[in-house]
């Protein structure tokens, strides 16, 4: 018996894993998210609830704990993780443009929007879920200490793999230390419910109702904001295949095009815009009234925006394939 709920905990770890490696196989250019997502992860996931759900019929006590504190470590760890990198985003780093990006490559979306944004953000919460759930079922009264060398261990993956140079990781060594740091965040809570075990599935067994409340209010927390009026403005105002300069901001937040295409900046304002690519450092001038076209023959992620002398708002193109192997 004990050797079966080995087995079983491997399995659970493996399919908790494959969220991770879908990821992976994208920004390496060997798989589109928007297969592998729908029909490896999200199977995946679903057997994993189901086990969770039928573990103590199945006389799985344990496994079916491990899996409910990954669970609901995964949440709470992620939410740290978030709440951690908020004080940077509202500083001006761009900490949560990889969701949004998750979210055009699941959806095969040519241009961002709210439903892209929503996509995203739940693949980042099931990606934190499931890095939870392969940590609590091989690491049962570990201490917590251990749960931050994992963080740390993804992050590393995560800077030193090509990840880390499509997202321009490599090199950003403030945005790898924000990463890390938040690292330190997302593995305290998971680490510390493992540490913990007997009271934490006491309590959880108890308190059911309470645990599914807060999966509620913090998935409400994150995907309300996608409702208010401004941002269905937003996607109204999306044009096909153009990127429209309304102030300080381009809409929509982010594109899609294949390698070697253009994008067209269309200025309906009163005065002249320069759009600058930060990778590049290019700088291209849109008339009041006129139009231009950006050309990406390389692949990436290219960060653009409109030159003030004040704040501004960057947007994405995404030039795919995002990777040189994937050519």
């Amino acid at each position: 018996m004990k050797q079966q709920h080995m087995a079983i905990r491997a399995l659970c770890f493996f399919a908790a894993a494959l969220s991770g490696v879908v990821l992976l196989a994208k920004v390496y250019g060997m798989a589109e998210m928007s297969v592998t997502v729908p029909w490896i992860v999200l199977p995946a996931s679903l057997g994993l609830a189901g086990l969770w759900g039928m573990a103590s019929r199945w006389r799985l006590e344990e496994v079916g704990v491990a899996l409910g504190i990954g669970i609901f470590g995964g949440l709470l760890s992620t939410f740290a993780y978030d709440l951690t990198r908020l004080p940077f985003h509202l500083s001006g780093f761009l900490v949560f443009s990889t969701n949004s990006t998750y979210g055009m490559w699941i959806t095969d979306a040519a241009a961002h929007s709210r439903g892209t944004e929503m996509v995203g953000w739940l693949y980042h919460f099931s990606n934190g879920i499931a890095f939870a759930v392969m940590y609590a079922v091989f690491m049962r009264g570990r201490h917590w200490l251990w749960a931050i060398v994992y963080a740390f261990a993804l992050e590393s993956i995560a800077v030193f793999s090509h990840f880390g140079q499509v997202f321009s990781l490599a090199g950003n060594y403030g945005m790898i230390s924000i990463a890390y740091l938040a690292h330190i965040s997302y593995g305290l809570p998971i680490g510390i419910m493992v540490y913990r075990w007997p009271v934490v599935a006491r309590w959880m067994a108890i308190n059911k109702f309470a645990v599914g409340a807060i999966f509620a209010v913090f998935f409400a927390v994150f995907l309300v904001p996608l409702l208010t009026p401004a941002k269905v403005a937003r996607d109204r105002s999306v044009e096909s295949g153009a990127f429209l300069v309304r102030g300080t901001e381009l809409v929509p937040y982010m594109r899609r095009i294949q390698r070697g295409a253009s994008v067209t900046l269309v200025n309906r304002g009163t005065e002249d815009a320069t759009i600058r690519v930060v990778k590049t450092g290019d700088r291209h001038e849109v008339p009041a009234g006129g139009t231009t076209e950006i050309a990406f023959p390389a692949g990436g992620i290219f960060q653009i925006l409109v030159e003030t002398d004040g704040p501004t708002h960057s947007s994405f193109v995404l030039s795919e394939p995002v990777s040189e192997s994937g050519r």
